[in-house]
């Protein structure tokens, strides 16, 4: 199934705002980047928000780019429109791209290869065949309990105790 993308920038400080109204409007998802990156003008931000209960303008980039995903046969434009008259602001300039529908687990499991924490132990992700089989060979699928076993109080944990229970 493919999926329409939805883009048009916003000032922060309705970010927040428009992609609330793009939910209630049927969007699937809406992320918030910033509109330069790539250039010279980008603002690195990482991390989670300041705040406890939702990202402040604060947070975000002083012009946000809104992406709001949509099933194939949703109107995106006309959902922008109808945002655009709840909001009572003017419809922005926007594009609609279609985003070919992908065997998005598999991408993400690419992403992730066997960690070397000592020559005899190692963190693999249970779709990797582990690299030296005669080693402690730790099955650790990332995103679930532990995330991905690369953090590096993770890694100095494991190195701790190869040391000390071998």
């Amino acid at each position: 199934m493919s999926f329409l993308a939805l883009e048009f920038d916003a000032n922060a400080a309705d970010a927040e705002r428009w992609a609330d109204a793009l939910l209630d409007a049927g969007a699937l998802a809406v992320d918030t980047a910033d509109p330069h990156v790539g250039s010279e003008r980008e603002i690195a931000r990482y991390g989670e928000p300041n705040s406890i209960t939702a990202p402040t303008a604060a947070d975000l980039w002083p012009v946000c780019r809104l992406s709001a995903l949509f099933g194939k046969d949703a109107d995106a434009g006309n959902a922008l429109a109808k945002v655009s008259a709840v909001l009572g602001a003017a419809v922005p300039a926007y594009t609609i791209a279609t985003i070919a529908d992908d065997d998005w687990v598999r991408k993400t499991q690419q992403q992730f290869q066997p960690i070397c924490v000592t020559r005899d132990l190692w963190i693999v992700p249970s779709w990797c065949e582990p690299v030296d089989p005669k080693a402690i060979n730790l099955r650790l699928d990332p995103g679930l309990a532990f995330g991905t076993g690369s953090h590096p109080t993770t890694l100095m944990c494991l190195r701790w105790l190869a040391l000390h229970l071998s």
